[in-house]
């Protein structure tokens, strides 16, 4: 099974793709300022996307496609 990795899981759009997504067949992840209120991903990771430390250590853990 596909995996996605989606910035800005908590906006309008991101939510919509998420959606989108899991009904396709993928497992979702998502990158969001908070953790709470992501409908439609499996997990959910707060992280800055200036921080690349973080940012790599959410790529490996995902490891999406």
């Amino acid at each position: 099974m596909a995996t996605a990795l989606i910035t800005g899981i908590n906006g309008f759009t991101g939510r919509y793709l998420a959606q989108e997504l899991r009904s396709a067949g993928y497992l979702v992840a998502g990158l969001g300022d908070k953790v709470e209120g992501a409908s439609g991903a499996g997990e959910v990771y707060c992280c800055d996307l200036l921080d690349r430390a973080g940012l790599a250590g959410v790529v490996s853990r995902v490891m999406p496609d």
